[in-house]
């Protein structure tokens, strides 16, 4: 069996067992997944457990935390003081296998340039010892 054959029927055992686990778990994770959902986040089932994504100003982060809590999810390390974005696995100990992993991006905090600095940086360019770059005549023959 080829590489593809075999990743494809791992990614399916995968979902597979993914489902199995939601559709015996997903009534305790409703109300959960609800009031995420109410809160702006976008929350989606994965191999590995469940992703929530969203966006916004500090509040809004402090909804999933609370959220999460909650439901008895602590997550790896909290977000610091100048964020701009924050990501964390959240884990449970109820909840061996499966995690949640929350993606956030703040749209209060932003790059912002003050000031200038000067000081030698190092130069780089790509130097290869033979030329990579293809011929547009190739007719599909391989070397052997």
């Amino acid at each position: 069996m080829n590489d593809i054959t075999t990743q494809l029927r791992s990614t399916m055992t995968s979902m597979a067992s993914a489902l199995d686990w939601w559709l015996a778990h997903k009534a305790s994770y409703e109300d959960l997944i609800s009031k995420l959902e109410e809160a702006g986040y976008e929350v989606q089932l994965t191999r590995t457990g469940l992703d929530i994504t969203g966006c916004g100003g500090k509040k809004k982060l402090e909804a999933a935390f609370k959220l999460l809590r909650r439901a008895g999810w602590e997550p790896t390390f909290r977000p610091t003081d100048k964020t701009t974005y924050y990501s964390s696995f959240f884990y449970n100990e109820a909840v061996e296998k499966y995690r949640v992993y929350l993606s956030y991006s703040s749209d209060v905090c932003r790059r912002v340039q003050v000031g200038t600095r000067f000081e030698e940086v190092p130069i780089y360019e790509i130097q290869c010892s033979e030329s990579m770059e293809l011929s547009e005549d190739l007719n599909g023959e391989v070397a052997g």
